[in-house]
């Protein structure tokens, strides 16, 4: 072998292990990749269920802190769009649902379904019913409504990207 082809040999093998590391760091690391279904639904349920519950009867502002990031967007059948910041929206849950409307949500037995988004998270559809307070003091349904929350995986960290609420229904129109 002269010593020109093997300096061709050893700069083709260069050219090609650099081509590898630049594909391999180019590339999207899926964050599920790993994830079996059983897994993924678990994670992302506990995620979203501790969300509602920190929103509406925990009134816990870090929890809610790390799961709304600041381009989070949320769209309501009834009050429309709301594309705000995270302050926002712990402002709403803090002084609107823990101090003066306190809701209690209760889920749809049955109703929820989480679906893999690769490179992204994951997806939740689900339905749940809505009780506030009565006079006495007593929670009361108010109404239902469902929801579909695209939850996206960043370093570890579960965050509620978009939601989406929709066909709420009150009491009246509700079929027991």
């Amino acid at each position: 072998m002269t010593m020109n082809v093997a300096k061709a040999l050893i700069f083709l093998t260069f050219l090609t292990f650099t081509a590898l590391v630049q594909a391999q760091e180019s590339e999207p690391v899926d964050p599920i990749a790993n994830y079996s279904q059983e897994q993924l639904e678990r994670e992302v349920l506990a995620v979203d269920n501790a969300m509602f519950d920190a929103a509406f009867g925990g009134c816990d502002a870090e929890l809610l802190k790390k799961v709304f990031p600041d381009d989070h967007e949320f769209y309501h059948d009834i009050a429309g769009a709301q594309h705000d910041s995270e302050e926002y929206w712990i402002g709403l849950f803090s002084e609107d649902f823990c101090k003066y409307k306190p809701i209690k949500r209760e889920l749809v037995e049955g109703s929820h379904e989480v679906y893999p988004m690769h490179n992204y998270g994951a997806l939740v559809y689900g339905e749940n019913r809505y009780y506030v307070k009565n006079k006495e003091g007593e929670y009361e349904l108010d109404d239902t409504g469902k929801y579909m929350h695209l939850w996206r995986l960043n370093d570890g960290q579960w965050e509620l990207t978009r939601a989406i609420s929709y066909d709420h229904q009150p009491p009246t129109d509700m079929t027991p």
